[in-house]
């Protein structure tokens, strides 16, 4: 699909995304093992990940656009992170490595 994304770091793969993407309903099927989706809500993320979110403001989008990261383990080496729009819509995820955290997608 147009919105899907791979990141590879060290020749192994390292982060899978996840785009909104207007003309690949197909990206809006993918689902994390919670169920959250593209296109779900930043409270319907925060009822899925609850208190193990860490929320910080998005670097591009301002103080309304979030990244939601919940981390797999305490060694925060496997996690995934959500972009929201200043609408409270999930505009991408990232599931992966530590690299979930590149802004750019890119290191």
């Amino acid at each position: 699909p147009n919105g899907l994304d791979f990141m590879i770091q060290d020749g192994k793969l390292a982060r899978i995304s996840v785009y909104a993407d207007e003309y690949d309903i197909a990206t809006s099927l993918i689902r994390t093992d919670r169920g959250i989706t593209v296109n779900n809500t930043i409270d319907d993320v925060r009822v899925a990940y609850g208190k193990e979110l860490i929320d910080q403001e998005n670097a591009y989008e301002g103080p309304d656009s979030r990244y939601l990261t919940w981390w797999a383990n305490k060694a925060k080496t496997s996690g995934i992170r959500f972009e929201t729009g200043p609408d409270g819509i999930v505009t991408a995820i990232h599931a992966g490595s530590d690299s979930i955290t590149l802004i750019e997608g890119c290191s």
